[in-house]
């Protein structure tokens, strides 16, 4: 089977390239299946460039690979620093990174697996509204 990578695509040289080499793209989806995409996805791969009105953007599509159990292949910028996940540096790391985690199906579980993990164990809305419920319990009683 060949291994199936999602991302955000959009029109550019080097996407479009990249993207030419993909056994599959998926086109868009209206925002009720937008999560359905996982279904279909190996890996995930999370470009973002390095400017300041991108660090203040929201992690979330990280966190929706760790949901789904997938290996992240993202850029080396915030809002993702400090994550497990197959961080770039520039161009060649892209295709580096994809290459160990296709060859290696057993990589791709396990960096699927500690994204998941990691991603429950600090996103999860369970334990972050117990806490903010205390915080309101607290406030209220005094």
């Amino acid at each position: 089977n060949a291994v199936k990578i999602i991302a955000g695509h959009t029109k550019h040289e080097v996407w479009d390239r990249m993207v030419a080499g993909f056994n599959q793209v998926i086109p868009s989806l209206p925002p009720e299946k937008y999560y359905s995409f996982y279904n279909h996805a190996d890996i995930c791969l999370v470009p973002l460039l390095d400017t300041r009105f991108n660090s203040f953007k929201s992690n979330l599509k990280v966190l929706e690979a760790g949901a789904a159990c997938l290996p992240a292949v993202v850029s080396h910028v915030d809002p993702y620093l400090g994550m497990p996940v197959h961080y770039v540096h520039n161009q060649t790391d892209w295709f580096k990174q994809l290459n160990r985690l296709i060859k290696n199906p057993q990589l791709r579980y396990d960096a699927g697996m500690e994204l998941n993990e990691w991603c429950e164990k600090n996103h999860n809305f369970d334990s972050i509204n117990k806490i903010r419920y205390e915080g309101f319990k607290q406030t209220i009683a005094s």
